[in-house]
């Protein structure tokens, strides 16, 4: 059973929800509320976040918080070019993966359930611009997200799980981060991910 948690402001958004998920036998809706406030997310397998871009660094920080002890699954409601900055900002803040309301409900379903078993839920048009460097970052968003798993203590095959890609992915991505920073072994590569804590900021390393 996937216990889950919906949090947004909009009555309407939360009585369709609940709608949706009463009706799926393997999940049940532990909490639905307008805010974050007393959520016990260690309780929770997912929590279901309603995110506007208005909300800016406040829901950033809330979903940090909740990312530590949870699966986060934001439901944006960003239109336009916008949608595809605010999925960045709230992976770089540690959700699981962004879906937007005018998604099917099977799409939804599967992204909870897809959350709940450890794995990220990203948006197509977001997917290509995992791999490209951000403009005042070394690395890729998807280079700083395997770093940030190694900073938490995953293996080579729990990040390709995590992020659902195959461990010679991970592998890859590993050596580009270690070209980047000028690491040269593990020990400096694990170092390097524990400073990235709690942000995802690329260190400036220069050359022994």
């Amino acid at each position: 059973m996937i216990r889950l948690g919906i949090i947004d402001p909009r009555p309407v958004v939360l009585h369709g929800l609940q709608y949706v998920f009463n009706r799926t036998p393997e999940i049940t809706i532990e909490i639905s509320q307008a805010n974050a406030h007393g959520i016990p997310s260690s309780a929770l397998d997912v929590v279901l976040l309603g995110f506007c871009p208005s909300d800016g660094a406040a829901c950033g920080r809330q979903i940090t918080e909740l990312s530590r002890k949870t699966s986060v699954l934001i439901l944006s409601w960003a239109r336009g070019p916008e949608r595809k900055n605010e999925a960045v900002r709230c992976l770089r803040a540690g959700a699981r993966g962004v879906l937007y309301p005018d998604a099917p409900v099977n799409i939804l379903l599967d992204a909870v359930r897809t959350a709940a078993a450890g794995r990220m839920v990203i948006p197509t048009e977001v997917s290509s611009f995992l791999e490209a460097p951000a403009a005042t970052d070394q690395l890729s968003l998807r280079e700083q997200q395997v770093l940030d798993c190694i900073a938490e203590g995953y293996t080579h095959s729990q990040i390709a799980r995590h992020l659902g890609i195959s461990r010679h992915t991970v592998d890859t991505y590993v050596k580009r981060i270690r070209g980047k920073l000028k690491l040269g072994n593990k020990a400096e590569l694990t170092r390097a991910a524990v400073q990235l804590i709690p942000g995802l900021d690329v260190p400036q390393t220069s050359p022994p």
